[in-house]
């Protein structure tokens, strides 16, 4: 059905991004509902809610990082989007499983179940995000590979605000077990597509179809060391002979099948990938620096909607769960395309600006462009997000920092495509779907699985008052007994009138923000290096006689 039609399957695989992350932000988009089934099902006090539901976060991230690498190393010898299928199934259970907890009392059985369902569906969704990026780098077009992963990575911010005002609005109409229902229902047809989608290609060489004769994957750097930089073929009787020309052929186009399986590499071990990537201090910075930016972005969205609420910026949750999405999502969806265009951009000038050497000495110097603008695009996410902080507490200039916040989410998002573009080129070709779940490992072990418990424990120890506190009649009861997940539960009034709890609340904003420090201080590390590396690939051509090749130009 979708054959020799990338532009349908890019568009399927947005979709599924759309509603993975979307299912990300219904927790954070009903903090109210879910402290309350906290304290229901654990009989927890409103001053330790916060690391319970952090912890349900955390849970997800987890196994969803334990997974990873797992899929990265099948995802050699398997046929990807068989893996794909089972992953998005496994996904598909565990939404039934979190949804059914919301009907399964107010014991801790309830919360487990709930736990269960969030760490399982972790597991699921690893599948997909190890192997799409990597699929684009192989077969999006030449000239726009930064864009085609920009517009799949536009989903992260588009799905997670729409998930914070989907979560809201289920929780607070038919009861938060109903949101994770109907993703599970919505999604099950997409799990079954997936097994059949084309092409049934393995990450670490490519199938010989349709798709395959738009491009091949670009080199990387480190499939050659700076002494040793294998020289591009002189001009042929055809034009110049580029990259994709020695991969597929002469004249660029996909070799026959039997040629494919004949020259296919057999699949590395884990060890002998994971050697090259651990002693890389370029992809070892890549990967800290995008952790310690994940670590503000998760602690920020998870219990961005509780601040302005104790702050006494919104009265409403729903409210404050629409502007916050908003805010979210505009900055989203205008960063990442521009971000992604903006990376093609800088490329195409430099391609143009001077010759290059070699494959390899070309590799390394878009990586250390793209390096060096992402680099600057986190130190302006970081003065935005820094200027959203201070102000953060002054309800009558939330309209302001809703707008800094957008702005400070334009410059991160935008460097998604970058970041992903500059490990697909400082790792070997082969290594390149397990480099990404290791930095997916890496990212959710010094991100975002710490961030949700370490932020909601210092939110819980410097305001002790702004947790969920009960009183109130509702018509709206859990189906387990007495104690209402729906609305009964409420954000404790003291919060926003003690000046002591407004002041936790800050300082907790504060810290989250100011740990992005290290993703500007570790980028710009990285930036340094891949230029090093670039100079040492001059260098070793300067002590040769071979000519310097004008620049190809780029397949489309």
């Amino acid at each position: 059905m979708l054959e020799g039609r990338p532009k349908a399957v890019l568009t399927f695989l947005c979709i599924i991004n759309l509603v993975n992350f979307m299912d990300r932000g219904v927790i954070p988009g009903a903090p109210i509902q879910f402290g309350s089934f906290v304290s229901c099902t654990l009989d927890t006090p409103a001053s330790k809610q916060s690391v319970y539901v952090g912890m349900s976060i955390s849970a997800f991230v987890v196994c969803y990082a334990i997974a990873s690498p797992i899929f990265g190393q099948l995802v050699q010898s398997q046929p990807a989007f068989r893996l794909l299928g089972m992953g998005l199934s496994i996904w598909v259970s565990a939404l039934f499983v979190s949804g059914l907890a919301y009907f399964a009392g107010n014991t801790p059985f309830a919360y487990y179940l709930f736990l269960l369902g969030r760490a399982v569906s972790g597991a699921g969704e690893a599948a997909f995000q190890c192997i799409v990026p990597p699929y684009v780098e192989q077969f999006a077009p030449a000239r726009s590979r930064a864009f085609c992963l920009a517009l799949f990575y536009t989903a992260i911010p588009v799905g997670t605000a729409i998930g914070y005002e989907y979560g809201a609005l289920m929780a607070e109409n038919v009861g938060w077990g109903w949101a994770f229902l109907l993703e599970a229902v919505l999604m099950a047809p997409f799990a079954a597509l997936s097994f059949f989608l084309p092409p049934a290609f393995t990450i670490s060489e490519p199938f010989p179809g349709p798709l395959l004769r738009r491009l091949s994957p670009a080199p990387s750097f480190m499939d050659q060391s700076p002494g040793s930089a294998v020289l591009l073929a002189p001009p042929t009787q055809t034009g110049l002979q580029t990259p994709a020309a020695r991969v597929n052929g002469s004249n660029g186009m996909a070799s026959s099948f039997g040629d494919h399986l004949s020259h296919r590499p057999p699949p590395q071990s884990v060890f002998s990938q994971l050697v090259p990537l651990l002693t890389s201090p370029a992809y070892v910075c890549l990967v800290l620096g995008y952790a310690a930016q994940t670590a503000t972005v998760i602690g920020i969205s998870t219990y961005g909607p509780v601040f302005l609420l104790g702050f006494g910026s919104f009265t409403s949750q729903s409210a404050c769960a629409f502007a916050f999405a908003v805010s979210v999502s505009i900055g989203g969806v205008l960063g990442t395309p521009i971000g992604g265009m903006l990376t093609d951009r800088v490329l195409q000038r430099s391609r143009t600006a001077s010759p290059y050497v070699s494959a390899e000495h070309e590799s390394a110097r878009e990586a250390a462009l793209i390096a060096g603008v992402i680099s600057v695009q986190m130190l302006l996410g970081l003065a935005a997000m820094a200027g959203a902080a201070a102000i953060a507490a002054t309800p009558s200039l939330v309209y302001l920092f809703l707008v800094l916040l957008s702005l400070a989410v334009f410059f991160i998002y935008g460097t998604s495509a970058g970041l992903t573009r500059v490990i697909m080129l400082t790792v070997p070709v082969q290594t390149r779907s397990f480099a990404i779940a290791l930095q997916t490992l890496g990212l959710h072990l010094f991100g975002d699985v710490p961030s949700p418990v370490v932020v909601g424990a210092i939110k819980d120890a410097l305001a002790p008052h702004c947790g969920i506190t009960f009183g109130n009649s509702s018509s709206h009861m859990h189906p387990g007994g007495d104690c209402s997940v729906v609305d009964i539960g409420h954000l404790n009034p003291e919060c926003s009138a003690s000046a002591h709890d407004r002041r936790g609340l800050h300082l907790t904003i504060i810290f989250a923000v100011l740990w992005m420090t290290w993703a500007v201080v570790l980028w710009a590390t990285t930036f340094g290096l891949l230029k090093r590396r670039e100079r040492q690939f001059a260098k070793a051509h300067a002590t040769d006689d071979s000519p310097v090749l004008p620049t190809p130009p780029l397949a489309s």
